[in-house]
Parts: structure tokens; sequence; C-alpha cells
């Protein structure tokens, strides 16, 4: 019994090593943009702790959490921001002021992506969300969204 218990451990610290090798190339890959990791751990964002630009978030087995303020639309309104999300057995999440709308393109692997509509997806997926279809609000972010085994969920503050 004891030797399936060590097999097993020696199987899971395999994959967390091999995992921390992929987001360390990652991370070198897009150097050139802001890039915030969380590594088997958690982080909470907001717009004042944090400067909004083209960012990339990658979360390897912890938790990113990203909260963008109302007052910081201003600095947006000429530009979109583009947002670079991949979750491997881990969240990220994002929650963007009411008045905004934001264009997703999510890829994922035994993954979910939730958005404003609430769609959720499982093994596979490959797809695009519009999330102002009626065009009211000019779109202010554009996330591309990858997750394997992990979780992105953006929202919108009541």
């Amino acid at each position: 019994m004891l030797i399936y218990i060590f097999i097993i451990l020696t199987f899971l610290l395999g994959i967390a090593f091999v995992i921390m090798i992929f987001h360390l190339f990652y991370s070198m890959i897009f150097s050139g943009e802001n890039i915030l990791t969380a590594v088997f751990r958690s982080k909470n964002l907001t717009t004042d702790n944090w400067e909004l630009e083209h960012s990339t978030f990658v979360t390897v087995g912890g938790n990113i959490n990203l909260t963008i303020n109302e007052n910081d639309l201003k600095s947006i309104k000429k530009n979109k921001l583009k947002f670079e999300l991949t979750a491997i057995f881990g969240r990220v999440q994002i929650t963007l002021p009411r008045d905004t709308s934001f264009i997703s393109e999510n890829r994922g692997f035994f993954g979910s992506i939730k958005t404003t509509n609430g769609s959720e997806k499982g093994l596979y997926y490959e797809e695009s969300y519009n999330d102002d279809k009626n065009k009211k609000n000019p779109v202010g972010f554009l996330f591309n969204t990858k997750t394997i085994f992990g979780v992105i969920n953006i929202f919108k503050k009541d």
C-alpha cells in the first residue's frame, strides 16, 4: 500500500515540475507585455494596485482575481485593451464595470469559460463571443482565453 502512495506522489510531483517548466517558457515567449503569473498561489488585483494596459495573465494551479474599476474606463475609451488569459489547473476571474463590453476568443481542453451569457464548456471547445451584439457600448476589452483543466470567468459588476 505504501508503494502505491509513493508512486502517486512521485507522479504528482512530476506533473508539477512539467507545469512549472511550461510556465517558465510561456513567460519568456510573452516577455514584451505586462505579465502577471500565479503559480500555486492566489493574487487579488484591482486597478488601484495594477496598471491598466495590454496584459498576459497566467495561472498554474493558482488563482488570479482582477477587478476593473469604473473610474479607469476613461483611459481606455480611445483604444481597446487586449488580455491574454491562460488557466492551467487554476482560475482567472475578471470583473468588469457594467457599462463595458468585450469580445472573447475562447479555446480550452477539459476546462471552462463562463461569461456574462453563462456559457460553460467542457472537453474541448473553440468559440468566439461578442458581449455587445446591439452595439450600445464600444468594445473596450479583447480577451484571448486558453484553459487546460482550468476555469476562466468574465463577469460584470451588478
